[in-house]
């Protein structure tokens, strides 16, 4: 069992080097997309350059136009989506073993990022029979997760701090609850399964404009689950639009539409078939896709 310090993070919010260690791991974790303030060339590259040689190894399976750069780089592992639906699949034990002595993992905040980082401490080792295939259903809807990852995935859906999120790191790793672990992480997904009831209902009532099923959730000030009303949504509609009450607009389709949101939008990188932006891009969103023809 690998010993490392495990640090959560997104692709617009990495933690500072300094506070790291002297042998560093990212895994499932995305070159920063193009948006509002923020940017590969402001976030991403400056991080990596900060590291240097403590960076050993980067395992994401987003695309991003900048992977290129790093392809003669061996520390790099950087793929296709479409080739690899998640990233634990990706933590092989030959990889664990090369990085050699690690003492800090950065992952994505999700549970394909946890679920990674849970098989890096394991030597590459799937946390349990499943948990794999549960990655590439819950991130990538590539075939049906089982009831124990879609209740650690809705557990993390809902609350978005560390404690929940170490709680469901130890679950995988150790593959046992104490009363108290078990007792918050049900409480969550008890949460989880309202929100997603009401996403439902949201989506059964959107505003359907060409292409487009309007999902408005401004002003609303009960929480729903974003993933669950997308996906309703494309039900309805080939592209599901939520507004959010947080200033941002989220779109998705079915990832086999010939769509790419991300050159669509320029964001530079992210998934093709589903992207988020300011919400100040609302009339371009519409004016770009309501006339799109499957």
């Amino acid at each position: 069992m690998t010993q490392a310090e495990v640090i959560f993070a997104t692709p617009f919010r990495l933690p500072k080097t300094s506070d790291l260690g002297q042998s560093v791991v990212v895994l499932d974790v995305a070159f920063c997309a193009t948006g509002a303030k923020r940017s590969y060339e402001e976030i991403t590259l400056p991080f990596i350059q900060a590291l240097g040689d403590r960076l050993k190894l980067w395992i994401d399976h987003h695309d991003h136009e900048r992977n290129a750069d790093w392809v003669n780089d061996h520390r790099f592992v950087l793929v296709s989506r479409l080739d690899h639906p998640a990233c634990p699949e990706l933590v092989t034990p030959e990889r664990v073993q090369a990085a050699g002595r690690v003492d800090t993992i950065i992952c994505h905040h999700d549970f394909d990022g946890i679920a990674s980082a849970a098989r890096f401490l394991r030597g590459g080792i799937d946390p349990y029979p499943g948990c794999e295939a549960d990655a590439r259903a819950i991130d990538s809807r590539v075939g049906q997760a089982s009831e124990r990852a879609l209740r650690l995935a809705g557990a993390l859906a809902v609350r978005h701090d560390d404690v929940l999120r170490r709680l469901v790191l130890g679950s995988l790793v150790n593959g046992r609850e104490s009363s108290e672990q078990a007792k918050q992480i049900d409480r969550a997904f008890q949460s989880y399964k309202q929100r997603s009831h009401r996403a439902k209902m949201l989506a059964a009532k959107g505003e359907r404009i060409g292409a487009l099923l309007v999902l408005d959730h401004r002003g609303n000030k009960e929480k729903v689950d974003r993933t669950v009303a997308l996906l309703e949504g494309q039900k309805r509609a080939p592209i599901a639009l939520f507004l959010g009450d947080d200033g941002r607009l989220t779109l998705a389709c079915d990832a086999d539409l010939n769509l790419d949101f991300c050159e669509v939008f320029q964001t530079g990188g992210g998934m093709k078939n589903r992207v988020t932006l300011s919400m100040d891009r609302l009339d371009e969103v519409i004016r770009k896709l309501h006339s799109f023809q499957p």
